[in-house]
C-alpha cells in the first residue's frame, strides 16, 4: 500500500523507534488489548505526546464487545475496527483518515 511502518510491541518500543529514527507516523494502528494491562487508547495518547503531535490519526483494533471499552474508545476520538479485520475495510480506513 505504500506505506512506511514501525511496528512495535509497546509504546515504550514504537518511541525509541521512532526516535533511533526520525520516523514521525501520519498514522497510528493499535490492538485495544495490550500488555501488562494497557490499552491502544492510553498508548496512542501517550505516543502523541512523546511526539508532541496531538494531530496523529488513529485507528483502534479490538475484537472486544464490551460495552465499557467500546464506549471508551468512542470517546476517544479514535475509529474501532472490530477483528478480524478484513484488508480492504483497513485499508479504505486508512485512506479516509489520511485524506
Amino acid at each position: 500500500w505504500n506505506c512506511d511502518v514501525i511496528s512495535a510491541e509497546s509504546k515504550e518500543d514504537a518511541c525509541q523507534a521512532m526516535q533511533n529514527s526520525g520516523f514521525s507516523p501520519d498514522l497510528i494502528i493499535s490492538d485495544y488489548r495490550l500488555k501488562d494491562n494497557k490499552n491502544g487508547v492510553d498508548a496512542v495518547n501517550d505516543i502523541k505526546e512523546f511526539l508532541k503531535d496531538d494531530q496523529i490519526a488513529a485507528i483502534i483494533i479490538s475484537g472486544d464487545t464490551e460495552p465499557a471499552r467500546l464506549k471508551e474508545v468512542a470517546l476517544s476520538g479514535y475509529e474501532l475496527l472490530h477483528k478480524p479485520v478484513k484488508p480492504a475495510q483497513l485499508r479504505i480506513l486508512m485512506q479516509k483518515k489520511l485524506s
